[in-house]
């Protein structure tokens, strides 16, 4: 599922939550294999939606009991190059372990040069009762010369994805990116690049986890070569 990572593009926070992680079917949490007794993958369009389903059941090995998990995603094209969906993940042990996602999210290219997408997803996990959301939002303007890029991540303590991909829980992470790109038509250069960037992470109480503060200067010539100087400054 391309749930939540829609745009031209994509920051940190894209390797930080992933809301369809394949190769976590079939393996415990200790990344042993566990047997794959079958699994079916559908794809194509109906009713003006794109969908995509798919689900596996594992056997039991040992300790471990047997589970399915399955994968829904439905999107619709809205406007001339934007989109609406949603997404739903369930993964049901033979025991009464279970783990369910649930969550929609929004695509919109405007102007041909602006992109607003953002996502919201919960989960369902006994025992895990308190804060269970997760969340994006991103915006992206550019041109050929100028670009900003700003986007929000948010993960709760009790978010649980057993079939996604979860770096990290209990984070607010904020990311603002500038770039300048000149031409200045000297020394055969194709193009000079600026770029400046704030990371800056808290947990869902607002307490500083890390601060990155990057300044990146290129120089790209028109054989493809390349120079660049790079600086950053963390706190963590």
């Amino acid at each position: 599922s391309d749930l939540g990572l829609g745009g031209r593009r994509g920051g940190d926070a894209e390797r930080n939550l992933q809301m369809f992680f394949s190769r976590r079917i079939g393996l415990t949490e200790e990344r042993t294999p566990v047997p794959i007794i079958a699994g079916a993958k559908l794809v194509g369009r109906a009713a003006g939606l794109d969908l995509g389903v798919l689900s596996a059941q594992t056997d039991s090995a040992g300790a471990v009991p047997g589970s399915n998990s399955t994968v829904v995603r439905a999107k619709r094209n809205v406007l001339a190059r934007s989109n609406v969906g949603g997404f739903l993940s369930s993964r049901q042990s033979s025991s009464s372990e279970y783990n369910r996602v649930a969550g929609g999210d929004v695509t919109f290219t405007l102007f041909k040069n602006t992109d607003l997408q953002g996502f919201l997803a919960r989960s369902f996990t006994p025992g895990r009762n308190g804060d269970s959301y997760s969340g994006r939002a991103k915006y992206n303007w550019f041109t050929d010369r100028y670009e900003l890029f700003a986007e929000h991540l948010y993960v709760g303590p009790d978010f649980q994805h057993d079939i996604g991909f979860v770096r990290r829980t209990d984070i607010q992470r904020s990311d603002a990116v500038a770039v300048w790109q000149p031409r200045p038509g000297v020394l055969d250069l194709r193009n000079l690049v600026f770029r400046g960037e704030v990371v800056y992470t808290t947990d869902t109480h607002r307490a500083l986890l890390t601060r990155e503060q990057i300044l990146q200067a290129t120089a790209r010539w028109q054989s493809d070569d390349a120079g660049r100087i790079n600086m950053t400054r963390t706190l963590d």
